[in-house]
């Protein structure tokens, strides 16, 4: 055998050699010793490759041609969307990233509906669906930031039982917890691993609760820095100067000089008057005097070195008098949004003066008078005066009925652009065997809106809980054609916030709903407030469960319905 294989090994080299083709590369693999390959055992395997060229050589086909495509990627008609469109479709889907106004988050209470965090989650779901999605949904994710410490759906109860599962094992009291401190520490952290997302942030909403505990971590928060913010929930000794959030107001001095609505109440004199030298807040906006103890000319001297204030509070100014408004150069600027509350040296005629500025008249469209020098039965004069006015809101307590007896009769209020009226007249002394003199105040604007004097207004306010009543009983002899059917239909679109002078909550109605005027308990008007009437719902009233909150659970939550004490409810 060993001879055979040299005579054959001997034969094969004295051939010429020849080019090497993948073929003979795959059939002239070496054998392993021990392989039996078939029935030829250890021999060299037979020599199959002409045989294996014959017939690929033998068959001749003729391959179609490929089909012409375009290989350029076509992208979906949602991913080809301007960046615009995009921000708008899915601020649908979380509506607190669309609030861009400069409120708190108490503020905004009435305003905001449904479960903030389980919106935050569906658009954080939404940018993994593409790249471009990704960068838009990640813009609105951190440029409205509200943090909250529980769900308002049925999650939160799904949540509570996994942390007690989870509590058993690591021995913690999952009520110690504190959830909100939690986020904001996640919140840093992404912060200080991408510096670009800081700079999406314009505002920070938080609960009470939270910046009230969290002091320490809203200053590392700040520290960030966070160049860009305009607005953010601060503790309430943040503006009265306590020492325990001097280290916050000194770093956010420094950090975010882009601060559009400040506020300072007593105890900050110092800090205000060093702002005309300081002025570390140079774009501010919306500006709050609250119980300081100074002068006019001090609060005008502040008001020239911030020439973007367009909106200013003030309440309880003991130094604020008549003169602040009134004269041929007051020293209040024309402003878009005027706040005057319990100024006691603030006469009706130095308003009257300031309104009847035509600069004022032509920016002025905000305007609230809160318990002051100013009879409510005038309020037809500010109308008259301000020809842009959108939104007015009055408070006022009053002692005698509304004056009828007067000559000449005071005329309706009409306005062609007031949106939102707030129309809160209630008693001095509540009295129970006399009537209440602001029953005949609610007559006369049920009067002035069976007249049509305000076309355009869309939302009421009334301290009285049988408005609606009264307002139905005012409709009762209207025509069904002509201009009153036109009233009367406005009227229908009217949505109404009515409460008692010592009500907590408010009821909401329209003319049309059949519980329209029906007086309501604090009970029934929370469950309305929680999503069982069409009042001003709010999350904070979303406590009792609902059977519509079951959409928002995942499909893991789902399968345990059966278990869910959510049924004890209904």
């Amino acid at each position: 055998m060993k001879k055979f294989m040299k005579l054959f090994s001997s034969k094969s080299s004295s051939k010429a050699k020849t080019t090497v083709s993948a073929d003979d590369q795959y059939f002239d693999k070496p054998v392993r010793p021990g392989k039996k390959l078939g029935v030829y055992a250890n021999h060299s395997t037979p020599d199959f490759r002409h045989a294996y060229k014959n017939s690929q050589q033998s068959h001749h086909y003729d391959a179609p041609p490929m089909p012409a495509f375009n290989r350029q990627r076509r992208l979906s008609s949602a991913a080809r969307l301007p960046n615009e469109i995009l921000a708008k479709i899915f601020s649908f889907v979380a509506p607190h990233v669309a609030n861009e106004s400069l409120y708190s988050d108490e503020e905004i209470l009435h305003y905001v509906n449904g479960c903030v965090l389980c919106d935050t989650r569906d658009l954080a779901h939404l940018s993994l669906v593409c790249l471009k999605w990704s960068r838009v949904a990640q813009m609105l994710l951190y440029k409205n930031i509200q943090l909250e410490r529980v769900h308002y759906c049925g999650r939160e109860e799904q949540l509570d039982e996994l942390r007690k599962r989870r509590s058993r094992v690591i021995y913690t009291d999952p009520d110690t917890i504190d959830t909100a401190a939690e986020r904001m520490d996640l919140l840093i952290r992404t912060f200080r691993m991408n510096d670009e997302l800081a700079n999406y942030t314009f505002f920070i909403r938080l609960q009470y609760m939270t910046r009230e505990s969290c002091k320490n971590v809203l200053t590392q928060l700040v520290n960030v820095p966070l160049s860009n913010l305009r607005w953010m929930d601060l503790p309430d000794g943040f503006y009265k100067d306590d020492p325990s959030c001097q280290a916050l107001k000194a770093i956010m001095y420094q950090k975010c000089p882009d601060l559009r609505r400040m506020r300072w109440t007593e105890g900050s004199e110092g800090s205000f008057l060093s702002l005309n030298v300081d002025k570390p807040w140079v774009n501010l906006e919306f500006i709050e005097l609250w119980k300081l103890n100074v002068e006019e000319d001090q609060i005008a001297g502040l008001l020239a070195n911030l020439p973007r204030v367009h909106s200013v509070g003030i309440q309880e100014l003991p130094w604020v008098t008549g003169r602040f408004l009134s004269g041929k150069r007051p020293l209040l600027p024309p402003l878009n949004t005027l706040s005057i509350s319990k100024c006691d040296k603030i006469t009706y005629q130095s308003i009257m003066d300031y309104l009847s500025i035509p600069a004022v008249q032509q920016k002025l469209e905000h305007l609230t008078l809160k318990e002051i020098d100013f009879p409510p039965h005038l309020i037809y004069q500010i109308l008259q005066r301000l020809p842009h006015i959108r939104s007015l809101r009055i408070i006022a307590p009053v002692t005698r009925m509304f004056p009828t007896y007067e000559q000449p009769p005071h005329p309706p209020l009409q306005s062609d652009t007031l949106r939102e009226l707030s129309y809160e007249i209630r008693p001095a002394q509540q009295s129970k065997t006399l009537a209440s003199p602001a029953t005949s105040y609610y007559e006369y604007l049920c009067g002035s809106l069976r007249l049509g004097g305000l076309p355009r207004l869309t939302t009421l306010h009334v301290r009285d809980e049988t408005f609606g009543k009264m307002l139905r009983r005012f409709t009762e002899t209207m025509q069904t054609h002509g201009r009153d059917f036109e009233i009367l239909r406005h009227l229908e679109q009217l949505t109404i916030h009515a409460k008692a002078w010592n009500g907590l909550v408010w009821s909401t109605f329209k003319l049309n709903d059949q519980a329209a005027g029906e007086e309501l308990d604090e009970f029934s008007a929370l469950l309305a407030a929680a999503g069982g009437g069409g009042g001003p719902q709010s999350p904070r009233f979303l406590g009792l469960p609902n059977p519509a909150d079951e959409k928002r659970l995942s499909w893991r939550e789902r399968r345990e319905s059966r278990k869910s004490r959510m049924d004890l409810w209904r």
